[in-house]
């Protein structure tokens, strides 16, 4: 709900910040991706399913790579 993630911004509105569709969660936690919402989100991991459904909302879902891609990131402490 109004997230921003274009360059500059998305980093700050990502890393270590509470969801705003799902009480108790965060968005992204460095190194552990059953405990980011991002991998809820997008159908990675377990967790209470996305109200609006799984991301990106209206569009075709992220080939594999793209998935495996955001999974390093966040496992390996989702640097800057």
């Amino acid at each position: 709900v109004g997230l921003n993630l274009e360059s500059g911004a998305a980093y700050n509105n990502l890393v270590n910040k509470g969801a705003s569709t799902v009480s108790g969660w965060i968005r992204v936690v460095p190194n552990s991706l059953t405990a980011s919402y991002l991998a809820v989100s997008l159908g990675r991991a377990p967790g209470p399913p996305p109200r609006d459904g799984f991301m990106p909302l209206d569009a075709d879902p992220l080939c594999v790579e793209k998935l495996e891609a955001i999974e390093r990131w966040v496992n390996a402490g989702a640097l800057q």
